[in-house]
């Protein structure tokens, strides 16, 4: 019996060391244990890209990667199915995650009504003027960011500049300074009601960004200490510096594009060490492999 019949009629594992039990590896193996590198064992093709690709490769799934041109036809109709089943639990499970959003998003917008509404008969009650009232509420958001803008320049002053991002190449090297303060004429009569609705908004704001920033660490499967890294504040900074609208980057992004220019980052650092190292005897504890990145 050949080797290619032989897995695929078999319901043993080619290789007992296979990374997981999908189906998928049934029919291949791993390559210089890399679990995203597998090698058909009907043609011998080397797929790059994970276990998925194998499949696809043994489905005669177009698009991806190219088909196994010695296959059984049982193999490739059971690969077919798999993908097909694989691919309507992923909607399903996207259209839940939307429904979940929608109904999520759903209440924060009652939320934010009912403390809109609550502002409204509490403390606007004596003002009849609309445009007064709005003056006012955005008087007290512009200010909030302020102080917000403010702490962060002073815990971040002398590391943190416009043009100085990791693997960037920028040559700005300007502090990101405060947005320009905006004047809003109000009656002196009405301080003791500011002061009373910016704390209240305060506490309102606080609790929606803890509440979203909870939502993306609870159903992203993270650790709840995720809001103690110190990168979460700077990249809040960052999003209300370039406004609404601006696209998150995608994962290809993230593993393609910015992880390069950290990795760069990190290597530029490590050599500005090497001079202090060599003086101080360090290099010769360093371990072969550490000292290639030199």
């Amino acid at each position: 019996m050949s080797r290619g019949r032989g897995a695929g009629s078999s319901g043993t594992r080619f290789d007992p060391n296979t990374p997981s039990d999908d189906i998928g590896w049934k029919f291949g193996k791993m390559v210089e244990n890399n679990r995203y590198k597998s090698q058909c064992i009907f043609c011998g093709k080397i797929v790059s890209g994970g276990i998925t690709r194998l499949k696809e490769h043994l489905a005669h799934k177009k698009g991806q990667v190219s088909s196994c041109p010695s296959v059984s036809g049982e193999v490739r109709e059971l690969m077919m199915k798999h993908l097909k089943d694989c691919s309507k639990k992923q909607q399903d499970k996207r259209k839940r995650h939307e429904e979940l959003k929608e109904k999520i998003r759903a209440t924060q917008c009652d939320e934010e009504y009912e403390y809109v509404a609550f502002n409204n008969d509490s403390d606007e009650s004596d003002d009849s003027d609309p445009e007064m009232t709005i003056a006012r509420q955005e008087s007290v958001r512009m200010q909030y960011e302020h102080e917000e803008r403010q702490r962060f320049q002073n815990r971040t002053r002398g590391r943190y500049h416009v043009g100085g991002s990791s693997g960037a190449g920028g040559s700005g090297n300007h502090d990101i300074g405060p947005p320009p303060e905006i004047e809003v004429d109000l009656h002196r009569s009405k301080g003791q009601k500011q002061s009373k609705m910016s704390s209240r908004f305060l506490e309102a704001a606080k609790q929606k960004l803890g509440r979203a920033v909870s939502q993306f660490v609870l159903y992203t499967r993270l650790p709840s200490n995720t809001v103690n890294s110190p990168w979460l504040e700077p990249m809040l900074d960052v999003a209300r510096e370039v406004g609404k609208g601006t696209k998150l980057p995608s994962s290809y992004e993230v593993a393609e594009v910015y992880l390069p220019k950290e990795y760069e980052a990190i290597q530029k650092w490590i050599g500005s060490l090497k001079t202090t190292w060599e003086e101080r005897g360090v290099m010769a504890y360093l371990p072969p492999n550490f000292k290639k990145l030199l």
